[in-house]
């Protein structure tokens, strides 16, 4: 058997074993085979060389010849980005706010100072903390989102015009937008080239608010109110992925201008990711996010005024099929 192996280097290596004998399966002794290895010029490379001749019993022998042509073989393909997913994925999350508020409320001409960090909040035995629900629906480049949460806020002896209050709120929030992959950029990292990955998304939202409010004195006078209003935003958020298991997520979104003067929200996050089986996954995750609303209505005994931050900790735990 002969084995030529070319390159279009001008260099080749001939191999061959020649079996002795009038038939190829004549003697099965190891002696039988000769195996010479040595240097040859192609005819590409130098026109005028000669090939070393063949010995005369080689006719009797198999031979093959395996050319290999590294002009050829085509290079291996560069892991620059993850195309997007032609499957639609759907995500399903239940998060807990553990929220706080910072700010000013007012109440049919009562204005106070609204502060209280989310242990405080707790003390009171009728506040609830935030609990909400997102889904998520990822096609391609696209996203489509819709959240929601509820809470009630109390907090007691608030100060307003040298008495005390209490104030008790109950909000209802909803977001709704979508959102398009501006782009996916491989990173400068250890690994295979996929990780780290950045990924950018960027696009439209609406945020609606509902809010009751109280604010009831020790003498037992009350006031109470309910406000609904609804703004567009610009939302966008930056994904970076360390691997195929841990995330960092940055979300946010500003807007306003249409019932409120202004809103906007800012969270960031550490995502894990596992898979249940081939087709489900469980995403765990944890930060921190915050909430503004400047919002104000009506004038003099009827003014209703939200000006506050919600902000705490958020933990949450999502499906993903």
């Amino acid at each position: 058997m002969k084995l030529l192996f070319t390159q279009t280097a001008p260099i080749a290596l001939v191999l061959s074993a020649t079996l002795l004998g009038s038939s190829p399966l004549a003697r099965a002794d190891s002696s039988d085979y000769q195996l010479s290895l040595s240097p040859h010029w192609s005819d590409s490379a130098s026109p005028n060389a000669e090939t070393p001749p063949l010995q005369q019993n080689e006719s009797d022998a198999a031979q093959s010849v395996i050319l290999f042509d590294a002009a050829t073989t085509a290079p291996a393909p560069d892991a620059k980005t993850t195309p997007p997913s032609d499957k639609l994925q759907l995500t399903f999350e239940l998060p807990l706010w553990f929220s706080g508020l910072n700010g000013t409320v007012g109440v049919r001409g009562f204005t106070a100072p609204a502060n209280a960090c989310f242990s405080q909040i707790l003390q009171n035995t009728d506040s609830v903390i935030g609990l909400g629900g997102r889904i998520e629906a990822d096609y391609k480049r696209w996203i489509f989102y819709g959240s929601g949460f509820y809470m009630k806020l109390t907090k007691d002896d608030v100060s307003i015009r040298r008495a005390s209050v209490n104030f008790i709120a109950e909000l209802a929030i909803a977001d709704a937008g979508i959102l398009y992959q501006v782009g996916q950029w491989s990173l400068p990292g250890k690994g295979d080239g996929t990780y780290p990955m950045l990924t950018l998304d960027a696009g439209a939202a609406a945020r609606y608010m509902h809010v009751r409010m109280e604010l009831n004195t020790k003498r037992g006078l009350s006031r109470e109110t309910n406000e609904d209003w609804v703004d567009p935003l610009f939302a966008g958020q930056v994904a970076l992925d360390l691997d195929k298991h841990w995330q960092f997520l940055t979300r946010g979104d500003v807007g306003g201008g249409v019932d409120a003067y202004l809103t906007w929200s800012v969270g960031m996050f550490i995502v894990y990711q596992f898979k249940f089986c081939p087709t489900v996954s469980g995403i765990a995750k944890v930060g921190y996010e915050c909430m503004s609303e400047d919002y104000a209505n009506g004038e003099g005994n009827q003014k209703f005024t939200w000006n506050e931050i919600l902000h705490g900790p958020l933990i949450s735990f999502a499906v993903e099929f």
